[in-house]
């Protein structure tokens, strides 16, 4: 005798119907009329409480969520201040994330303000205040975005970022110095991860 009962069955991460088919020859031949009583009360009662115990198939719950991929806090500001100065959102994510691990309150050892690590001049140069999370960002990703139209590479931009335009001109590329070297390595590593997060940040 087939049951209406259904369960759920996740295959690569989807959730399926099957119908659940209670089909047992031992069973039916057991609970017929005919033979059942021959059977012990002990035996009838066991029988009954099989067919009626729960299978434990039955998820009428949904099950929960594998948990979303945590963004930064100003994730928003950041991705629209990248779109405003035309600048890769996972390249403006990448930076932030290597400068300051998105920290609004970062200051480095050689005065570096906020997410954006900005020096003092050069936030001075761009009008803003660095200690405004809002500003810092709009400060950093335009000066970023500068420096990617001045030299038309990505690396050769980064090194700019992190020890200033002179010395790239300088040596004529990203300069003999390990961390600027580093630096460039970490924010281009961080920059293929973002891209790859990206789609996923805006489905979600």
């Amino acid at each position: 005798m087939a049951a209406n009962n259904t369960c759920r069955v996740r295959v690569a991460g989807a959730k399926v119907l099957i119908p659940l088919v209670v089909l047992s020859f031992g069973i039916v031949s057991l609970t017929d009329s005919s033979n059942i009583s021959a059977l012990e009360p002990e035996q009838i009662s066991a029988i009954s409480a099989e067919q009626e115990a729960p299978t434990g198939l039955e998820q009428n719950e949904e099950e929960p969520e594998e948990p979303l991929i945590e963004l930064p806090h100003p994730y928003n500001l950041l991705v629209d201040s990248a779109k405003k100065h035309g600048v890769e959102p996972a390249l403006v994510l990448a930076v932030a994330a290597t400068e300051s691990n998105f920290k609004a309150d970062a200051v480095s050892g050689k005065g570096a303000i906020g997410l954006m690590q900005l020096m003092p001049s050069t936030a001075e140069e761009l009008g803003i205040n660095p200690y405004i999370l809002e500003e810092n960002i709009e400060g950093g990703v335009k000066y970023l975005a500068k420096l990617v139209k001045k030299y038309g590479k990505i690396n050769l931009a980064l090194a700019a970022y992190n020890a200033g335009m002179g010395i790239v001109d300088r040596y004529g590329g990203v300069p003999p110095f390990k961390e600027t070297q580093n630096y460039v390595k970490r924010v281009l590593q961080r920059y293929g991860e973002y891209n790859k997060i990206e789609v996923l940040a805006m489905k979600g």
